[in-house]
Formats: C-alpha cells, structure tokens, sequence
C-alpha cells in the first residue's frame, strides 16, 4: 500500500509518531526497533529525482518532536530513527533547516553520547553536502544499525 504511492508514503508519516508513542508503552509486546525499520521502509522513495520526500517530512517531525521535550524517553528512538532516513540532497532549502535543528538538538541534549553520536553524524553529512563534498544525505543502516546494537559504520556511506 505504502510503497504504490507517495501520497500513501505520506500517510504512513501521519500515522509514523502516534504509532510509536502507542508502542513504546507497550515494550513488553512491541518490538519498537523492528517498528522503526519498517515504517521507515515503508516510506522509502522509489524515485531519486524527487524534489522532497516523505523522509524529509519525517526528518521534520522527529527533530520537532525532539525540541517539542528534549527529555522524553523516546528520544533515543527518535534520534537514531533520523539516522535511517534517506533526505533529499537536491532540496538544499530543507537540508539547511534540518541541519539548524539538529544544531538545536545537539544543543539540547549534547551530553547524550547517544545523541551525539547520531545527531552529530547526520549533521555533518548534511553539511558535506551542502558544501558539496558528498551527493546523497542517508546514513543508512550504518547510523541507524545502532538500533539493534550495532556500530559499524562505512566510511563511504559517511563521506569520509
């Protein structure tokens, strides 16, 4: 359903926090990692010459709802949530504010390594591309891997 339309994609970003605040009360029953993945998959774009993307709404959403309380227990799911996304390099306007509210972010919650580590890799990214030292602006499953615990990351997927 999902993957047949954008304007599908985008109801799946609707439903995206509302279904993991609904899931993460029920940890004991909710694998919310495995939730991330899907709906992140689900909204993936099948087109790269997309000016904006569900996933750039997404971005939007997650750093809002991160501003929105910096200490909710969620955070960490959210933040690296952000990793997985695959922006739109094209559309520099959104990259630069995406890049402004992670520096927010960074600001808030600076002395979560977790945080950092996610927030500040991403950032970087975005700003590689903005100066045009990188084409594309996803981590991938390097940052976002960190939600099952696993951190390797490919240097070719960050730029370096």
């Amino acid at each position: 359903y999902a993957l047949r339309s954008r304007d599908n994609q985008f109801l799946v970003v609707d439903a995206f926090l509302p279904t993991l605040k609904s899931a993460a009360t029920n940890l004991n029953t909710t694998d919310t990692r495995r939730l991330i993945e899907v709906m992140v998959g689900l909204t993936s774009e099948s087109s790269d010459d997309a000016t904006s993307s569900a996933h750039d709404t997404l971005a939007f959403r997650l750093c809002s709802e991160i501003l929105r309380d910096p200490w909710d227990t969620n955070v960490s799911l959210l933040t690296r949530t952000l990793g997985l996304l695959r922006l739109t390099p094209s559309n520099t306007s959104n990259l630069r504010d995406v890049e402004v509210l992670l520096g927010k972010i960074l600001d808030e919650l600076g002395e979560d390594r977790s945080v950092v580590l996610t927030v500040g890799k991403l950032r970087t990214k975005i700003q590689n591309v903005l100066e045009g030292k990188a084409h594309n602006v996803t981590l991938d499953r390097s940052i976002g891997a960190t939600l099952n615990q696993t951190t390797t990351l490919d240097a070719t997927t960050l730029g370096d």
